[in-house]
């Protein structure tokens, strides 16, 4: 097997002659390292490795050629760490807003085995492949979510500025009007009177409860409530299934131990429900159950993925099968979300058209009985 030495990534080595770093650079690149900017930092860096180039070299024109003030921080930092005398591990590990707790476990091991180049490569398809799943979400999500805070926002400048209006207007006829225009007119006077207070106290319990959660304070409940939203509740759970394959082959081919991988990836989970049964599995593993069985008894992973994983037990594939499964939920993932988006964007286009409708049919009603009685007048 060719070593990290071999391959010239000797981390004493210097090629590079340490630079100063004035207090200005260091307050202005404070920014944390971006997803998109750790999938390139992760691929140069295994180029410049597989190619022979020696890794504080390797870092110096990474530092020297990004456009990018986080990068050049981060990777200035970790050159001189290495300067110091700092293995990779150690270096990586004074960064774990920049870095995953799931990446630098993969580099620490690639460290031990020397296949540095190849490791950093796959940590940048895993990244890549984790960013992806978050745009394919937030993109099945954005035109229903737009399409809504603009009903929101009609709903508000209609209630505002325009009914009140009317309001003046048939109070000056002295008529009796019909039920829907009542109870529109009865909704434009709540939002006046108290919508600014109702909005002040949503948006400071959000707040607080975003800080609570982030604290931990209820992070269990709010997570267990996620996993069980109508229509969103079963993509977050494949979401959930889909980044534990993926992350556990990923350690496995970094050559983790099947109970450190489980750690490592129940920390970097997000999600206490799904964290908590890979302890409790990694439990039973430690104890002599192996992995599918552990899984199984805890009741929250598909019975799929236990099935995949009891092949892999069973002929010696586990890596293979986690990738499998991995690549499996991936799909499922895709076709969930289109069947969500195929969901919420006619629920929210008829929200909205019920909204406009109602109005339209409170002022129409309204005028139609005017004209009546000044006709019968």
């Amino acid at each position: 097997m060719t070593t990290l030495e071999e391959r010239g990534g000797d981390l004493s080595t210097s090629q590079e002659p340490e630079k100063p770093r004035s207090k200005f650079n260091i307050e202005l690149t404070q920014k944390k390292l971006k997803r998109e900017e750790l999938v390139h930092l992760s691929r140069q860096l295994a180029a410049f490795l597989r190619a022979g180039v020696p890794v504080l070299s390797a870092l110096a024109i990474i530092e020297g050629d990004g456009d990018s003030t986080a990068v050049r921080r981060v990777v200035g930092a970790i050159s001189d760490d290495l300067r110091n005398g700092a293995t990779m591990t150690e270096a990586f590990d004074k960064h774990p807003k920049d870095f995953p707790l799931y990446y630098r476990r993969i580099l620490a091991s690639a460290e031990l085995t020397g296949r540095l180049d190849q490791v950093l490569d796959n940590l940048g398809d895993y990244v890549e492949k984790d960013l992806e799943t978050r745009r394919k979400i937030t993109g099945a999500l954005t035109y229903p979510m737009v399409v809504l805070g603009m009903a929101l926002i009609t709903v508000v400048i209609l209630s505002v500025a325009v009914l009140p209006q009317f309001e003046k207007f048939f109070a000056s006829l002295n008529i009796e009007l019909p039920l829907a225009t009542r109870l529109l007119l009865g909704f434009t006077q709540f939002i006046s009177k108290w919508g600014l207070p109702i909005a002040v106290v949503a948006i400071v319990a959000g707040v607080g409860c975003t800080i609570a959660v982030k604290r931990g304070i209820g992070k269990d409940f709010f997570d267990r409530v996620r996993l069980r939203l109508p229509v969103l509740g079963p993509a977050y759970n494949i979401v959930l299934t889909e980044r534990f394959c993926r992350l556990m082959a990923s350690l496995a081919n970094a050559g983790v131990p099947l109970t450190t991988a489980m750690r490592v990836t129940a920390e970097t989970m997000n999600n206490t429900v799904y964290s908590n049964a890979l302890m409790e599995a990694q439990q039973g593993m430690i104890e002599g159950g192996g992995l599918s069985g552990p899984l199984a008894a805890t009741g929250v992973f598909p019975s799929t993925v236990v099935q995949m994983i009891r092949v892999g037990e069973a002929t010696g594939t586990l890596q293979d099968q986690m990738d499998v499964a991995a690549t499996f939920y991936e799909r499922e993932l895709e076709h969930k979300i289109k069947k969500v988006t195929t969901l919420i964007e006619p629920a929210v286009v008829l929200g909205v058209g019920l909204i406009v409708g109602f109005v339209a049919v409170a002022l129409v009603s309204a005028m139609y009985g005017i004209f009546q009685q000044q006709g019968h007048a």
